[in-house]
């Protein structure tokens, strides 16, 4: 029984995140810090895997009224990080060859708290907790193998997210960041429901 828990519920998560915001953002970052994948890979995968254990503990704690305003700032805060990037590629395209770029260094510790951050504020009520929700309440007494199973489909598609994105040929690169930028800007505005 436990081993059809864990692989329900792996196979869940794992197609429920493909395309998904938190995996586009996951790819989108990795095209931007190069040199911390790792650091995004580890908060990513820690927020996302957090973000579930506390949609199994603490969803009944919040007051009905305040998700709206939650999912305002979320999706505030994703647009704001999509004209962020559409910014740097305005940027990239425009200074002159030696001038200074208007990104800032980015350290592993910033990248690392930033992703952090944003990957847990956009799961925060998303389809992949309500189901883990769903799967906590059928299963109650079967909850290690649900938070097992949606850890590893978690750290894979995470995984394949930032290392997959690196197979991306060179001159698909900027095509590839406008449309995931667009298509986050998209999703905060869905999130923030500002339509």
């Amino acid at each position: 029984m436990t081993l059809d828990i864990f692989l329900g519920t792996f196979g869940l998560i794992f197609i429920s995140e493909l395309g998904d915001k938190s995996q586009i953002l996951a790819m989108t970052s990795s095209l931007i810090y190069r040199r911390c994948r790792w650091s995004l890979f580890l908060s990513g995968s820690l927020a996302l895997i957090l973000s579930s254990v506390a949609a199994i503990g603490v969803a009944q704690l919040v007051p009905a009224t305040w998700v709206p305003v939650l999912q305002k700032l979320t999706g505030g805060a994703l647009c704001l990080f999509a004209l962020w990037l559409l910014l740097q590629l305005w940027v990239d395209e425009t200074e002159a060859p030696n001038a200074e770029k208007l990104s800032v260094e980015a350290t592993a510790w910033s990248v690392f708290w930033t992703q952090f951050v944003l990957v847990f504020a956009i799961e925060c009520g998303d389809k992949t907790q309500y189901g883990i929700v769903g799967l906590g309440l059928k299963y109650q007494e079967y909850w290690p193998p649900l938070v097992l199973g949606a850890s590893a489909a978690f750290l894979l598609t995470n995984a394949i997210s930032i290392w997959g994105v690196q197979y991306i040929s060179q001159p698909c690169i900027k095509g590839f960041r406008t449309i995931s930028a667009v298509t986050l800007f998209l999703f905060g505005i869905a999130l923030g429901r500002f339509t």
